[in-house]
């Protein structure tokens, strides 16, 4: 498999977004993500498509509600949370379809001067 060597600049990573990638960090690791941005001096792995439209800081919203505990819902149990099968319980039918579901990893941010070169996969 042949792969892509770039420096791990801004103006070098922008025609790449959308692609994977592999940094190699300067520590010897190794992060494996879609390249969603690179400005700031900061790398983002696996962001959705609108961080590249310019927002500037993945930050944590803070509750207006402090002092308010939040209301809980009462658990259900799991007998009622069981669908009805019409026909008796004793055919159990797996559902059809491609197995299990590829899920992306979290977004992730790294800074540019941890990282000592950039695949492109």
């Amino acid at each position: 498999m042949f792969e892509m060597r770039v420096e791990p600049e801004e103006q070098q990573l922008l025609p790449f977004y959308g692609m994977t990638v592999c940094l190699v960090m300067k520590d010897g690791s190794q992060k494996v993500g879609r390249l969603t941005a690179c400005r700031s001096g900061r790398v983002i792995l696996n962001g959705s498509d609108n961080d590249d439209a310019g927002s500037a800081v993945f930050r944590k919203r803070e509750s207006r509600r402090k002092n308010h505990p939040r209301a809980r819902k009462p658990k259900e149990s799991p007998a009622a949370a069981k669908p009805e099968v019409p026909g008796g319980d004793d055919f159990d039918i797996a559902p059809f379809g491609p197995g299990p579901q590829y899920t992306m990893p979290p977004p992730e941010t790294v800074p540019l001067q941890a990282v000592e070169s950039v695949l492109i996969l």
